[in-house]
C-alpha cells in the first residue's frame, strides 16, 4: 500500500551498500567455483534477509554473464566454464521489493579466478577421466 508518511517511505526507499570480502573457492572435485560474499552492516536487520543479489562473470571476452540468488554465495559449474581462462567476477544487491523498495548497489570490487585445465570430458552423459600412469 502508500505510505502515509513521507519520512517511512524514505526509510523504506534504500541503495544497499555494494557487497563486501567476494571470495573464490576453486572446488575441483566437485567440478564447481564457489563464489561467497558478505553483507555490510546494514542499519536495519529485516534489509539484510531481504536482498537479492546478481552475480556477474565473464572471461576475456567483454560479455557479462548474470545471475540473480538471495544468499550469500553461488557455485558456478566448470562445464559451463571455458577451461584455463581468467574470469572477473563481481556483485550488487538490492532489495527484494517487498517490504523495502529500492535500486541497485555500486559493485562490489571485481576479483578474478583461473579456471583449472579441463581434466574431464562430458559425452553423452558419461564422465571419461584421462588418468596418466608412470611405471
Amino acid at each position: 500500500g502508500e505510505c502515509e508518511f513521507a519520512e517511512l517511505c524514505s526509510l523504506r526507499t534504500v541503495k544497499p551498500e555494494c557487497p563486501i570480502r567476494l571470495g573464490v573457492n576453486v572446488l575441483t572435485r566437485a567440478r564447481e567455483i564457489e563464489l561467497q560474499w558478505d553483507i555490510p552492516p546494514l542499519r536495519f536487520t529485516l534489509l539484510r534477509n531481504n536482498l537479492l543479489h546478481q552475480v556477474s562473470y565473464c572471461s576475456s571476452k567483454p560479455t557479462w554473464e548474470n545471475i540473480n540468488v538471495t544468499g550469500s554465495s553461488v557455485r558456478l559449474l566448470m562445464k559451463n566454464l571455458i577451461p584455463s581462462s581468467e574470469y572477473m567476477i563481481r556483485v550488487r544487491s538490492i532489495p527484494d521489493q517487498g517490504y523495502f523498495k529500492g535500486i541497485w548497489s555500486d559493485w562490489s570490487e571485481t576479483v578474478s579466478f583461473q579456471t583449472p585445465k579441463s581434466a574431464y570430458r562430458l559425452s553423452a552423459g558419461k564422465d571419461f577421466i584421462h588418468i596418466d600412469i608412470t611405471y
